[in-house]
């Protein structure tokens, strides 16, 4: 019970200078001629943004495993910068770190992570994971990295 007790102190301890350093917690005082006064603040919404900014995280985490585990044999993975768009043709290209330029088709089982073809746009960052497929690089899934910057 004693080893309990001190898990607890200490989780709490770390829990509370952890807040004060990223600002979920502060502490002022005013001082008076015949008083003191301590004012303790809890921001609740810096709290509720780290929540979801964990939550986020952990999604795309999960989301990375299963595309690995699930991705069937012989799916390759480029990162890149998306240059072109072509909504009415289903295909985009990339330029790779390497400055190539990749063109991808997608299919309707392409997995997108910010809401289909139309949530994409010119100069994403993206990570591509694909197949070939009749001399075609044909699109598993998408990741794009401006939805993972916007919840970090």
């Amino acid at each position: 019970m004693r080893t309990f007790i001190c898990v607890m102190l200490a989780a709490t301890a770390v829990l509370v200078g952890v807040g004060f350093y990223v600002g979920w917690f502060t502490l002022t005082t005013e001082h008076h001629e015949r008083s003191f006064t301590a004012s303790f603040t809890v921001r609740t919404d810096l709290m509720k943004d780290a929540e979801e900014k964990a939550e986020q995280k952990a999604r795309n985490i999960e989301e990375n495993v299963r595309e690995h585990v699930t991705a069937p044999k012989g799916t390759r993975t480029v990162n890149g910068t998306i240059t072109l768009i072509e909504e009415s043709t289903q295909f985009l290209t990339v330029k790779t770190a390497d400055d190539q330029a990749m063109t991808f088709h997608l299919e309707p089982s392409s997995k997108i992570t910010v809401g289909g073809l139309r949530g994409l746009q010119v100069g994403d960052r993206v990570t591509v994971v694909y197949y070939l497929h009749e001399g075609k690089n044909l699109v598993r899934s998408i990741t794009v990295e401006r939805a993972l910057q916007a919840a970090s």
